[in-house]
């Protein structure tokens, strides 16, 4: 393999750094400084920088440039100096067409994971700048709707995907993580125009969910996409355990109650 194909690999993709344990769960890593957390996302540049996607707290200096050893088929990651931090394998695909680079030369500790092994999509044709969006399914959206968001000042962000599934997370991820400046996130699966924000708490979830059932989501940037992220490796994992037979949103509400029982309000 030489770089040319290596770039088609891992470049203009989103790569999350998490930790593996030896059962295979998974945890995001952030970037903190002071009060300021984002998550570690790297790009790998076509010109050979390594680029931190949205607002960070800072960049990590041993992470700066990339190369590729075609000798030893080797990704290397250079520091801020042009210095060698580590030489790392090519990515392996897992499930769903899951991209994971391992950065400890073995199938656990710190890697480098791409959700969708795709080229990253242009804005949305109904984006409009601002920092608020409105996410919704496709079945819901009117022209009505699309004009009355505009006049709140909300972009609309139209899924293809049913909401609480799979692939409407993972695109809601991507989306979010595509548009740095967006803050105010709102899921919707009513079709009605709500505009409602957290007061007192990082999320704010509709008093009309079910045991499984996802109405309204509403929440600033940083839980929102800490929370899609949980939902989705614990999509994962499900994947992997036969004996699992959640359905996605009860996945969904799972991961609300155990990992962010304190941190939504109903509204």
């Amino acid at each position: 393999m030489n770089k040319k194909t290596v770039k088609e690999l891992i470049c203009d993709r989103y790569w999350e750094y998490r930790h593996y344990t030896e059962k295979n769960d998974s945890v995001a890593i952030f970037l903190k400084k002071d009060s300021l957390r984002a998550y570690f996302l790297i790009q790998f540049g076509q010109d050979g920088r390594i680029l931190f996607p949205g607002a960070v707290p800072f960049k990590p200096n041993e992470y700066s440039m990339w190369d590729f050893n075609e000798e030893e088929q080797k990704i290397v990651i250079l520091d801020k100096n042009g210095n060698e931090n580590q030489r790392v394998d090519i990515p392996i695909e897992w499930i769903n067409g899951i991209q994971r680079i391992f950065l400890t030369g073995e199938a656990k500790g710190d890697a480098l994971v791409c959700e969708k092994s795709t080229n990253k999509r242009k804005s949305h044709p109904y984006f409009l700048g601002g920092t608020q969006v409105f996410i919704t399914s496709r079945k819901f959206v009117t022209l009505d709707l699309i004009h009355d968001l505009s006049r709140l000042g909300f972009n609309i962000k139209i899924s293809n995907h049913q909401v609480a599934s799979y692939n409407f997370f993972s695109d809601t991820f991507e989306y979010i993580i595509q548009h740095p400046q967006l803050q105010k996130i709102i899921i919707s699966n009513t079709g009605k125009l709500e505009v409602k924000l957290p007061q007192n708490h990082q999320l704010l979830i509709s008093k009309d969910c079910g045991p499984s059932s996802i109405a309204y989501l509403t929440g600033n940037r940083a839980p929102i996409l800490e929370l899609l992220s949980s939902v989705l490796m614990e999509n994962n994992q499900h994947l992997l355990n036969s004996e699992d037979n959640r359905a996605e949103e009860e996945i969904f509400q799972a991961v609300l109650q155990t990992q962010f029982s304190d941190r939504y309000e109903l509204g």
